[in-house]
């Protein structure tokens, strides 16, 4: 009889095991009837098992099962663990182009890819059958793989490192910018649908980049904007336009809002309940300082829930 003979009789009886050698055995059956043979290792740790039970097995074979477990045959071929650790660019039938990174089981290793996974939300998996880590084929996992010790990258994965390297060196030629030429500020490196900016001016050509996602300018912006702009514009626009921007009102009036008011409107003014007359007259003021007219202006408030509306 065989190892895996043995091991699946041993599955099939349901002899009481303990918790361990019925994980293992179990491990070891699901993967014979996968057409997977034992490594060297796993067989010894198997066999060491089937003797433990070596009795149950001889009652459910109707013989003596010693002599095959003091010299065991495997029916499969003993499997040899690979060694290597690889990143390649494969396709697969469902994601398409992906990663693989094939490696010898290191806990080190996989708690750091588990990490990466849960800090940058990649869908990155294990695909238990072939033995290999899937992951998207993205620059932030590129940059991931690239980091690991030992690997070797096929030359498709090389060419990926070596165009972020070059994007990450040449920043100014990739990724949508505003720049000065001879005096005028242009957009640069944006997609071909995105019209050319209609201010001429650095600070109202900042805002109009800025509401087409464009949040990167050159050295001579730049020094526009730290020397010649007020510091409550200034602190706005380095400010990512998904993060909240915060002024005291305890330190500042509605006056200093004016420059980005002007520039990126249109604009809420939420009144506070209470005061509502006194605050509503200075919410109109600050807007007409800022240019706007009666007819540029509404006023929404809340009805009583009881009539089913939100506002009027």
């Amino acid at each position: 009889m065989h190892v895996e003979d043995l091991i699946t009789s041993l599955i099939l009886s349901r002899t009481p095991l303990n918790q361990w050698d019925s994980k293992l055995i179990s491990s070891f059956y699901d993967q014979i009837t996968r057409g997977f043979g034992l490594t060297e290792k796993q067989g010894t740790l198997a066999v060491k098992i089937l003797k433990r039970h070596s009795n149950a097995l001889t009652h459910t074979a109707r013989k003596d099962v010693t002599p095959f477990l003091e010299n065991p045959i495997y029916k499969l071929s003993v499997r040899k663990l690979n060694n290597e650790k690889k990143l390649s660019i494969a396709t697969d039938d469902v994601y398409g182009q992906v990663i693989r990174a094939v490696f010898p089981f290191n806990e080190e290793l996989v708690a750091s890819i588990r990490k990466y996974k849960e800090d940058s939300n990649t869908n990155a998996f294990w695909n238990k059958e072939e033995k290999y880590w899937v992951f998207p084929l993205s620059e932030s996992a590129i940059v991931f793989l690239s980091s690991l010790e030992g690997f070797e990258a096929d030359e498709a994965f090389q060419t990926y490192i070596s165009q972020i390297k070059e994007i990450q060196a040449n920043l100014e030629n990739y990724f949508p910018i505003l720049v000065m030429e001879e005096g005028t500020p242009v957009l640069k490196n944006c997609h071909r649908s995105c019209p050319p900016l209609v201010s001429t001016g650095i600070l109202g050509a900042v805002f109009e980049a800025r509401l087409r996602g464009v949040g990167i300018w050159d050295e001579e912006v730049d020094n526009y904007i730290e020397n010649d702009v007020d510091s409550i514009t200034r602190d706005f626009l380095k400010t990512s336009p998904d993060s909240k921007f915060l002024v005291n009102s305890d330190n500042h009036s509605m006056s200093v809002m004016s420059t980005i008011i002007k520039n990126l409107s249109p604009t809420i003014a939420v009144i506070p309940g209470g005061d509502e007359l006194t605050k509503l007259s200075q919410a109109v003021e600050f807007f007409h300082n800022c240019g706007f007219s009666n007819d540029q202006m509404s006023v929404m408030f809340r009805l009583d829930s009881d009539n089913d509306k939100e506002f009027n």
